[in-house]
């Protein structure tokens, strides 16, 4: 059976369904936050990690579950840029989708609405990029951000900063189930390439949202693949050796792409597929022989005489592993022949010395810097399974949180960074919807410490410009100086993310959707 719904019905029940996820989700928040218990097989998945809580939720009502989708969407993006967030990203969603909702049932112009608030949240974007720190690895800060994510769990801030101290910006940091009932963060060398997988099917990891190999062979491949047939006879050769592959070309797409990508998909065969990265033309077949020479394989190409079908496994590279996110992967332990790769590392340190182009200068330190690394894994113990995962989710969100904060440095945390940014809005309607918005998550984490956020918010504003409330010694402090901090980015892509998605609520003019008979 298919249900029709317009206009203000339509919106309503949609309505309904973010009202309920956000109702549920929203008492994680903030240092006093609580726990939501998830039912999963075998055991109870205890969490205070937003996105896990979201992905869990459904309605029995199919058309209210269209909200929680919606929900889902804005907090997989929020945690797909940032790690951390999702809690807050969801409340705002919730207040400009009711204030807009409200706005259009009294006559407003949805149109214009949605676009009066992406003026705004530029707006208030900017005013946040504005006032933010910036942060280096090796500061007291990533302790703190990484405490403040994992709701005050020292123990979860050190482990985090440790594993940062270890690596560089051109790491790829995961985590992990650790072996023992002990923590522990490990570094191996890897290879980074600022490029992602060209399909979702070729995901194995849905919760991250990406694709890891064990043991792949690695197809550099310069020029064009025009069909699958071309990979055929190698993919053949990979898989009667049980192993899998992934193949760097500067244009494979369309039907190769697809067929490649859904055979993975089916489990036919075990793949992955990237862009190769460069700046430029040349700066990207520079990239490729480094990653050709950091994991023992060879560049093929056309130009150079060499046949697809008829490349061999000794000519591809090979690792212990590949981890590859929507936009970076990471090769982990590759079988570089040692002699290759410190002389491809002195070639590089040489034109670095005799450059004086300050744009080469960058690239080629980027470069080096990518030959070396490095992967990290933070290892995450406990005593039992649930233990084990709410940690794990704790660490996951402060891990996301720090490298957010090293991008774009870091805000007064508590709510009080998007508290603030409100006085950069003026009056149009737009504006008025995003300004009483600015103010929920700052809201919901007094509430959920059993505070009064009206009386205590007027008294932070009173006060100066990093001072905000701590709800776990209930007192106004100057955050900044306390270690109540959040990540810029995290900040901005709340304000961006939830009127994105909010932006599609408000003009829904009419819905369908199918229900079992």
């Amino acid at each position: 059976m298919r249900i029709i719904k317009h206009n203000d019905d339509a919106r309503k029940s949609i309505l309904a369904g973010i009202n309920k996820t956000v109702d549920l989700v929203k008492v994680t928040l903030g240092g006093k936050g609580q726990l939501v218990l998830i039912d999963t097989p075998g055991n109870v998945h205890p969490t205070a990690d937003g996105v896990t809580v979201i992905r869990h939720t459904a309605m029995n009502d199919t058309v209210e579950d269209m909200g929680v989708k919606m929900v889902v969407e804005c907090a997989e993006k929020q945690v797909s840029v940032n790690g951390d967030g999702t809690t807050s990203v969801s409340i705002m969603l919730q207040a400009l989708a009711n204030a807009g909702n409200e706005a259009i049932m009294k006559g407003a112009d949805a149109n214009i609405i949605v676009k009066q608030i992406k003026e705004a949240v530029d707006l208030v974007v900017a005013e946040i990029e504005k006032i933010a720190t910036k942060i280096g690895r090796d500061s007291e800060e990533v302790f703190h951000i990484a405490k403040v994510s994992a709701h005050g769990d020292e123990e979860i801030g050190r482990l985090v900063q440790e594993a940062i101290k270890k690596t560089t910006k051109n790491s790829m940091l995961t985590v992990s189930a650790s072996p023992f009932d002990r923590s522990y963060s490990e570094l191996t060398s890897g290879f980074k390439v600022n490029s992602g997988w060209l399909s979702e099917k070729f995901i194995t990891n849905n919760e991250k949202m990406t694709a890891e190999l064990v043991n792949p062979y690695i197809l550099v491949y310069e020029g064009k693949i025009n069909s699958f047939p071309e990979m055929g006879e190698l993919l053949v050769k990979v898989t009667e050796k049980g192993r899998s592959i992934i193949i760097i070309s500067d244009s494979l797409e369309g039907a190769s792409l697809s067929t490649l990508a859904i055979n993975n998909e089916q489990r036919n065969l075990s793949a992955l597929a990237i862009s190769p990265y460069g700046h430029t033309v040349e700066d990207t077949k520079a990239r490729m022989l480094d990653l050709a020479i950091a994991t023992g394989g060879t560049v093929i190409s056309p130009d150079s005489g060499h046949v697809l079908s008829e490349v061999t496994l000794d000519q591809l590279g090979q690792c212990d592993k590949v981890v590859s996110s929507v936009s970076e992967t990471v090769f982990v332990g590759g079988k570089a022949h040692d002699l290759d790769l410190k002389i491809r590392i002195s070639d590089l340190q040489s034109q670095l010395e005799e450059s004086t182009d300050p744009m080469k200068k960058e690239l080629l330190n980027g470069r080096l810097a990518t030959l070396d690394g490095g992967f990290g894994v933070i290892y995450v113990g406990g005593t039992v399974v649930s233990e084990v995962k709410e940690r794990k989710d704790r660490v996951d969100d402060a891990l996301g949180a720090v490298l957010a904060a090293l991008e774009f440095g870091v805000v007064p945390g508590g709510g009080v960074s998007l508290l603030r940014a409100r006085n950069v809005l003026g009056d149009n309607e737009g504006e008025r919807i995003l300004f009483e918005a600015l103010d929920k998550p700052f809201n919901q984490i007094l509430i959920n410490a059993g505070l009064k956020p009206s009386e205590i918010a007027d008294g932070v504003l009173e006060r100066g410009l990093n001072f905000g409330y701590d709800v776990v010694k209930d007192e106004y402090v100057n955050m900044m100086k306390a270690g109540i901090i959040d990540p810029a980015k995290v900040e901005m892509n709340v304000v961006k993310n939830s009127s994105a998605v909010v932006a599609q609520f408000l003009r829904t003019a009419a819905l369908i959707c199918n229900v079992a008979d």
